[in-house]
């Protein structure tokens, strides 16, 4: 005999407790539906979020950027200009430096030792694509002085300096060394004054007792030469439009030349 067929009538037909309750409306359907949606849209935000944070390091702090230098050492470079001044010296120091980006060339010439005798500094510049960054003339020549470690103690008005390879702006200043900046070294600072094509510029000093003269200053700039300019044309017409003999003050050997050496037992005769 079945089980309900021993319940009252009543009870057969009774809902049974909970069933009413159980049953979802079309409201609480509705409910349930916005808030997977909400959970749905939050998800994808916190996903979206941890994927634009930034990798962690795992050995600490990102290493700070390496920033490379604009102007890169040419090793053993071909040497471009010459310089005959035997009374500055036989054999100048010879480097040479290339723009990173814009391909310009700087060459420099030295001659000498800052401080301990006659000294002279030159750089040809010849600009690529690079921006050359004009300057004033006194910035220019701070500029100048701090690439070799030095420093513009005082400076004068300029003047221009007539050449075979035109017209140079030149002033009356003192150098001094980050080492011993009290000792203050008398020097003539110049600078090409059209460079469009070449910049021209630097330093020529003497000794406090021995400053150096313009004239000697201007025969030293009608000497630079080039040796070779390349396919570089704008180079080659520079020089080749330059005046080839040398100007007045070069046909007089300067009054502070110092003689040459002369071997022990050497006699001259007169």
């Amino acid at each position: 005999m079945s089980v309900f067929a021993l319940r009252p009538r009543e009870l057969r037909h009774a809902p049974i407790a909970g069933m009413e309750t159980a049953h979802l409306t079309r409201e609480d359907f509705g409910r349930v539906l916005i808030a997977c949606v909400v959970a749905l849209i939050l998800s994808g935000a916190l996903v979206f979020f941890l994927l634009e944070l930034p990798a962690s390091q795992p050995n600490g702090p990102a290493a700070p950027s390496i920033v490379k230098p604009p102007w890169v050492d040419i090793q053993k470079p071909f040497r471009l200009f010459a310089l005959n001044a035997p009374e500055w010296g036989r054999e100048p120091v010879y480097t040479a430096e290339r723009h990173r980006s814009g391909g310009g060339r700087r060459d420099q010439l030295s001659f000498g030792t800052f401080g301990a005798g006659a000294w002279l500094q030159m750089t040809l510049y010849r600009p690529g694509a690079e921006d050359p960054d004009p300057a004033p003339f006194f910035v220019d020549m701070a500029r100048r002085a701090a690439r070799t470690g030095l420093a513009v103690a005082r400076m004068g008005q300029q003047k221009a300096l007539p050449t075979r390879l035109g017209s140079f702006e030149v002033a009356d200043l003192t150098l001094a060394a980050a080492s011993a900046p009290a000792s203050l070294i008398p020097c003539l600072g110049f600078r090409l004054t059209d460079a469009r094509i070449l910049q021209i510029g630097g330093f020529a000093c003497g000794t406090p007792g021995r400053p150096i003269e313009r004239d000697r200053l201007a025969c030293t700039l009608d000497r630079i030469d080039l040796i070779s300019a390349g396919d570089d044309t704008e180079v080659r017409a520079f020089f080749i439009g330059a005046k080839g003999q040398l100007g007045a003050a070069c046909s007089n050997p300067p009054k502070d030349m110092p003689e040459p050496s002369k071997p022990a037992g050497f006699v001259v005769l007169r």
